[in-house]
């Protein structure tokens, strides 16, 4: 059986698929914080962050660098999901 690949995995030959999109993910979101990924959509980004690693403009190396050096994105908690931590953390001393 003869396996054909696409023109992005034959530029990269070293990376395996499960790798290629782990990186463009965490590439994605090194984007999405600068100047130029701010005005970009989210189709454009992903575009962008593939084309980035297929041409090897950015390396594996970098990728991880970089990504290593975000804060945590802020979640917004809500009335809601408070109420239910409590009413959860109630329920569990009284089985005890």
């Amino acid at each position: 059986m003869s396996e054909t690949k696409t023109a992005a995995e034959k530029k990269r030959p070293d990376l395996g698929r499960y790798e290629f999109f782990k990186l463009a993910n965490a590439w994605v979101k090194v984007i999405k914080r600068t100047d130029e990924g701010k005005g970009l959509t989210t189709a454009e980004l992903i575009k962008k962050a593939m084309d980035d690693i297929s041409s090897g403009d950015v390396t594996a190396e970098e990728i991880e660098k970089k990504s290593g050096k975000l804060k945590p994105e802020p979640v917004a908690e809500s009335e809601d999901s408070e109420k239910k931590e409590k009413e959860f953390k109630k329920s569990e001393k009284e089985s005890k």
